[in-house]
């Protein structure tokens, strides 16, 4: 089943995480945890209009 590859795609996440911040620090030429609060601050951003929607159509619901 796809629950014995859990720690592939874990495994594959960290790596590819890791690639990304080490790929950004050298565009941004900051550091590392510059880089990290920015990717931070843009996910934070991108999921906000997110969780607004989420909100919204629950409150509809009640």
């Amino acid at each position: 089943s796809v629950q014995g590859f859990f720690p592939l795609f874990f495994a594959g996440f960290i790596y590819g995480f890791v690639i990304l911040l080490l790929c950004l620090r050298a565009v941004l030429e900051v550091s590392v945890v510059k880089t990290f609060m920015c990717i931070l601050i843009a996910l934070a951003v991108s999921l906000f209009p997110f969780t607004f929607i989420i909100q919204v159509l629950l409150q509809s619901i009640h």
